[in-house]
């Protein structure tokens, strides 16, 4: 049965570049699109966080001059 083994081995041989040569681009097809998705949700996280930094800190800014103001008055 050596024979046939080896016809197999060479049929999965010949096989397996074919369904690489599909599968890779699939791969790296996935792989980008997994990567701009990713860099798309870090920038999109990135911005609310800044956004939300950006707001507390002008909340913070108003609330000090308001409290100067408290005590300039006085």
């Amino acid at each position: 049965g050596r024979k046939k083994d080896d016809g197999v081995f060479n049929f999965i041989l010949q096989i397996i570049p074919l369904r690489l040569s599909h599968t890779v681009p699939t791969v790296v097809q996935f792989i980008s699109l997994t990567h701009i998705y990713v860099c798309f949700l870090s920038l999109s996280l990135s911005l609310s966080i800044s956004q939300s930094v950006f707001l507390s800190s002008e909340h913070s800014i108003k609330h000090c001059k308001l409290r100067q103001k408290d005590v300039m008055e006085r």
